[in-house]
């Protein structure tokens, strides 16, 4: 799992790291969808919010 606001809901134990080896592991990720040019506006923030995480961690 990659630091976020996720780990504020793991400390207060709202969620419970399951596979604690792997919860910090590079794992490559792939978004496949038919093409950008009709993307809902929904699936384009998700991709958009992901990319950006994706690169804050890789920092």
């Amino acid at each position: 799992m990659p630091p976020c606001s996720d780990d504020d809901d793991v400390k207060e134990g709202r969620l419970e790291i399951v596979l604690p080896e792997l919860s910090r592991a590079n794992i490559p990720i792939s978004l496949i969808y038919p093409t950008r040019k009709h993307i809902a506006p929904k699936v384009r923030l998700f991709i958009q919010h992901l990319e950006r995480s994706v690169n804050k961690t890789s920092l």
